[in-house]
């Protein structure tokens, strides 16, 4: 399968939250384009080099599969140009996965596609998960480890092999475990980045990773721009002081939940996505095999 942009995937991308209408058909709400656009805009400006889209934070789990089609064919209209552009398309079993992947083909406007491999899908294990949609995919594969969400994390053996396929650039690891970050740090080549998911962990590995997956950049790009350009400063006092910072909303984080956190934050600041995609839908089972 050629690849229509192979450009290694580095740098700032945080994961995107989806603004909503609530006020839509039968109640369930409409994507809001206007404030994903503005929200957009304030990344930018704020240096930030890519997008995630549809990924946890962006809310994957309660829009069906048309709701994220949307939201991908806007986001690569509209930003390709301006950041690295990469889209969640794991869907609630491998079918959904692959026709996602399949409506994406051929659109130059995206740098990679998202894959957290579902180990509940039972019978379909990470390694054939992964193959099965690299069989068919004309983008990047950026692979995802949250063992909060999937149940366990990406064996590091299967990990190694697929960072050997031509396919698969990279992986971003929200497991928050050190040791199986640094053995993911290993695997870093040319041809294969890898991103740091967990902010808590940043500070240990920040010259180690080749880019930042970092929520907090939906309240405060600001801060996390300053953190990852500036981190060869690492050590510095002023450098620190920022450091200090991303700590305070940590601290918020663990007390009030991420999710409720970042909602309330980016309320408190009159930003565009703080009307974001949340549990005020319901959540869409996975289905297993």
């Amino acid at each position: 399968m050629t690849i229509i942009n192979d450009a290694k995937l580095s740098g700032l991308i945080p994961p995107v939250v989806t603004p909503w209408h609530q006020n839509g058909e039968g109640g369930r709400g409409t994507f809001d384009k206007s404030a994903f656009d503005e929200h957009m805009n304030y990344f930018h400006a704020n240096g930030v080099t890519g997008a995630f889209i549809l990924g946890k934070t962006g809310g994957f789990q309660y829009l069906n599969l048309e709701e994220r089609k949307e939201i991908a064919d806007h986001a690569a209209a509209n930003f390709s140009g301006r950041f690295q552009l990469v889209v969640g398309i794991t869907g609630r079993n491998l079918d959904e996965t692959l026709e996602f992947s399949e409506h994406l083909n051929g659109n130059s406007g995206i740098a990679a596609v998202v894959v957290a491999p579902m180990i509940n899908f039972g019978a379909v294990k990470p390694l054939d998960y992964v193959t099965k949609v690299s069989q068919t995919s004309q983008l990047q594969i950026l692979l995802y480890n949250n063992p909060e969400f999937t149940g366990q994390d990406i064996p590091f053996g299967c990990i190694r092999y697929l960072a050997e396929q031509e396919t698969v650039s990279g992986i971003k690891d929200s497991s928050g475990n050190i040791d199986y970050l640094r053995e993911l740090i290993s695997l870093r080549s040319k041809n294969f980045s890898v991103f740091e998911g967990s902010e808590r962990l940043i500070h240990e590995v920040m010259g180690q990773v080749d880019g930042w997956v970092a929520g907090s950049a939906n309240h405060n790009s600001e801060l996390m721009a300053y953190l990852w350009n500036n981190r060869n400063d690492f050590g510095k006092i002023g450098y620190s002081k920022k450091l200090t910072e991303l700590g305070d909303c940590l601290s918020i984080y663990r007390q009030e939940g991420f999710m409720p956190a970042l909602h309330r934050l980016m309320a408190e600041r009159k930003m565009p996505g703080a009307n974001h995609v949340n549990g005020e839908l319901p959540q869409r089972e996975l289905v297993q095999y």
